[in-house]
């Protein structure tokens, strides 16, 4: 078995009126981080996509947190032209405060990466706990969903659009005004969804540096402890691919 390959373990993260699906995916080495990917679907952390994003930052030397952020039955009604932003930036929070307190990794603050609405999301979630929320990354994000939250963002923000995504790189406009260290990067050869051969790849190296720079990595006193919290419900830890 290659021991370089990141360790996942799948958890529920209780919400007010719900239990969020999720997995950690940790790297091989005490991490440098942790970092929340928000996602939309039931089911959906099971994903090639996803997964390839997990372990990708993974073996970059983040722990990462993959949340679903909605029940089936919350999915099932979503409107994505009108999400309920503050829905999910407060499960975004949850599940920040969740890794956050995980035992072992004695970090300050977390980053959350959320692609498409969740990426406003996570912008909302950030203006509004921005001691906890110490980065933002948002990929192929109609940035106007998220208001005048993503001008009070004092959290460090990369904006990653695709250079086929018309509304996101229309949006991306309000970056300039944002009062937070802030970048923006165009993908070449991407569309709205960063489906294209190659973008993901991007996503992840772009993403990994912005993140890990910005995050504080565990103590090495504290890295040797792991305890769950008390509203986990984890799996026998399995590896993946």
């Amino acid at each position: 078995m290659d021991s370089t390959r990141p360790l996942a373990e799948d958890c529920l993260i209780a919400a007010k009126d719900a239990s969020l699906a999720g997995r950690v995916v940790w790297p091989a080495d005490p991490p440098g981080g942790a970092v929340v990917l928000g996602l939309l679907g039931t089911d959906s952390r099971f994903t090639s996509r996803n997964n390839f994003l997990a372990t990708s930052l993974a073996r970059a030397g983040l722990a990462v947190l993959v949340v679903e952020l909605l029940t089936e039955d919350e999915d099932a009604r979503l409107d994505l032209a009108h999400p309920d932003l503050p829905l999910l930036a407060e499960r975004l929070c949850l599940a920040a405060d969740w890794i956050a307190a995980r035992g072992g990794l004695a970090i300050d603050g977390v980053g959350l990466l959320g692609v498409g609405e969740v990426g406003a999301a996570a912008l909302v979630a950030a203006a509004a706990r921005p001691e906890l929320a110490r980065a933002v990354v948002c990929a192929a994000t109609p940035l106007e969903l998220a208001g005048s939250s993503a001008l009070l963002t004092a959290s460090p923000t990369l904006v990653l659009v695709g250079d086929g995504d018309q509304r996101s790189l229309l949006g991306s406009r309000l970056v300039s005004s944002m009062r937070c260290e802030h970048r923006v990067e165009v993908i070449c050869g991407a569309g709205p969804r960063l489906v294209e051969p190659g973008a993901l790849d991007r996503v992840v190296n772009l993403a990994a540096p912005w993140l890990l720079s910005r995050l504080r990595p565990a103590s090495p006193r504290e890295a040797g402890r792991s305890t769950s919290p008390p509203t986990a419900a984890a799996s026998s830890p399995l590896r993946t691919p």
